[in-house]
């Protein structure tokens, strides 16, 4: 849910794209975002293909953590692939 300070900002940042010249432009794919996408939408910054694959990949990410926990979701952002033993040896050294 967003709160009325986070729309007014992305209200803002559409006009900012509008000064710039680049309002209706896709920030993934530098396509044009649909117009019927843009009424509705009026601060949409992906067209509606980029957008679907960013809630993908979001969703995946989600369904990972919640799998795994916390940890494993951390440990994917700093890069390491066993968390439990990796990232307390990058964090401690590996005496730890």
């Amino acid at each position: 849910m967003q709160t009325r300070a986070d729309t007014m900002a992305r209200i803002d940042a559409a006009l900012g794209r509008l000064d710039d010249g680049r309002y209706g432009s896709c920030v993934e794919c530098e396509g044009e975002i649909a117009e019927r996408r843009l009424r509705a939408l009026p601060f949409a910054v992906r067209c509606q293909a980029c957008e679907q694959r960013r809630e993908a990949a979001e969703g995946q990410v989600h369904r990972r953590a919640a799998q795994h926990g916390s940890l494993w979701l951390f440990a994917e952002m700093i890069g390491v692939s066993s968390p439990s033993v990796e990232v307390s040896t990058r964090r401690f050294g590996a005496g730890y």
